[in-house]
């Protein structure tokens, strides 16, 4: 009962399933979107991050952001291997090659970039949030913990629902981080204040599951 998020699935099942939706979409976005509008919402998308941040930070987020983008997927070989595992070869002219495998095989690459560009930039404003953010996490872990360490002084059991209700939340806001950084922005609704918030929402309910842990 421990690991059920569900009555028919556990914690692990249930964030496997969300992975495989996540990718799915990906797939999905990157075979069908228009590689200029999918640009397009990445570049609106980013312009909102900016907002957030004064020059020298963002110049510094960007270009770690590149720098990443740069080195995993060119610097490695990946793309190179994508290039050659995917795209079709020329062994003279096919009709049906021309009409389906030139069109969405070469847009799936293009969005590759861009959706892997998307990725390493989200995950280095979250990087800044969270060491912008770390001494209160750190606080808020904190207070859990001493409330934990009171609740040894006095009588009464452990309360296992609160327990599971709050592992629960944790799951859940670990996959909304996943969809948060891969999913493709497609109602064009991003918020450059979801990393503060997720990182704010998870310890809080660590401090609220380590106060809550069975006394020793």
């Amino acid at each position: 009962m421990a690991t059920a998020i569900t009555q028919k699935h556990t914690r692990a099942q249930v964030l496997n399933i969300m992975l495989v939706m996540c990718m799915a979409a990906i797939v999905a976005s990157m075979f069908i979107m228009d590689t200029e509008r999918y640009q397009s919402f990445v570049v609106s998308e980013i312009a909102e991050m900016r907002d957030t941040f004064d020059e020298r930070e963002w110049r510094y987020l960007e270009g770690r952001a590149k720098a990443r983008h740069q080195h995993w997927l060119y610097d490695t070989g990946l793309f190179d291997w994508i290039q050659r595992s995917f795209l079709p070869r020329n062994h003279g002219y096919d009709p049906v090659n021309e009409t389906f495998e030139n069109k969405w095989l070469y847009q799936w690459v293009n969005n590759l970039q861009i959706i892997v560009y998307q990725a390493f930039m989200r995950l280095t404003v979250m990087e800044h949030w969270f060491f912008t953010m770390l001494p209160m996490v750190v606080a808020t872990l904190g207070t859990g913990y001493y409330q934990w360490k009171i609740k040894g002084y006095y009588m009464g059991g452990t309360n296992a629902p609160v327990i599971r209700l709050y592992l629960k939340a944790a799951w859940y806001l670990s996959m909304s981080f996943v969809v948060y950084v891969t999913i493709p922005n497609f109602l064009h609704l991003h918020n450059p204040y979801v990393p503060p918030a997720i990182i704010m929402l998870l310890a809080f309910v660590g401090s609220r599951i380590i106060a809550n842990y069975h006394k020793t």
